[in-house]
């Protein structure tokens, strides 16, 4: 089983949801998890990914609206102490 990670930030970013996630999925299958990290979207964001992404690892975290790298780090110290090494890829 791969050892890679992928964290996707957002906020607000429902507009481009439909082309980044259309390329996501060309090489998702290659991750273990697909981590969501979202600042609080209020344009329906977390609502598009629940239901036009699948992947079964596919999580998704809510966090307070900060920078986006403080976002996806923050992503990290929420993952299982079982994949703390695994390689992350942020798109």
């Amino acid at each position: 089983m791969s050892s890679l990670g992928v964290v996707v930030p957002t906020k607000n970013s429902l507009k481009y949801l439909p082309d980044h996630l259309a390329g996501l999925r060309a090489w998702v299958d290659l991750a273990q998890e697909v981590v969501f990290v979202d600042s609080y979207s209020t344009d329906g964001t977390l609502e598009y990914i629940q239901q036009n992404f699948t992947h079964p690892g596919k999580r998704l975290v809510s966090h307070p609206p900060v920078s986006m790298p403080r976002g996806t780090m923050a992503s990290s110290s929420l993952a299982p102490i079982s994949v703390i090494s695994r390689r992350w890829a942020i798109v």
